[in-house]
């Protein structure tokens, strides 16, 4: 196996800080007050792995949350209550450059293959944090972000 090169990397995140709010006035502040944070009564987590599970079924619990009392603002520690699926993803690449005239060591012909997300990993989509949708605290599909399915490519290059 002389001359071959191999390559690799391992790449893991954990998930986002999500927020339940709506666009509504709930304060009385008028116009342009933005999103208006809702209230939770407990810690809304529900048990993960990491980057998620493996399924799209509720991510965090919704029937503690409501919205803040009419003419008051949430109070602190209200945002980010929630993270998102993490990501992660492995790929690996493997070289060899192949002498194709004897004694020439500036002509080459090099193969490579590369492999991305070689494990398959689903990454999800964050969770609906909009309290009224009626997918509210699901994650409906894979995510966009990084393409999630595994991907193989092959190149021939000839160098000189």
């Amino acid at each position: 196996m002389s001359d071959w090169q191999f390559s690799g990397i391992i790449q893991g995140q954990s998930g986002r800080p999500q927020t339940v709010s709506q666009n509504n006035d709930r304060a009385g502040v008028g116009p342009g007050s933005g999103n208006q944070l809702w209230v939770a009564s407990q810690n809304p987590t529900l048990p993960h792995g990491f980057a998620g599970g493996k399924t799209t079924d509720q991510w965090f619990q919704t029937s503690v949350f409501a919205p803040a009392a009419l003419g008051t603002f949430a109070p602190r520690g209200m945002r980010g209550l929630i993270y998102g699926p993490g990501f992660v993803s492995a790929s690996a690449a493997l070289q060899k450059a192949f002498h194709i005239i004897p004694n020439h060591e500036n002509h080459q012909l090099v193969f490579k293959a590369e492999s991305f997300n070689y494990l398959n990993h689903p990454n999800l989509d964050n969770p609906d944090v909009n309290p009224t949708s009626g997918t509210f605290g699901l994650v409906r599909g894979k995510g966009t972000t990084y393409a999630s399915e595994r991907q193989y490519q092959f190149s021939l290059r000839y160098a000189f």
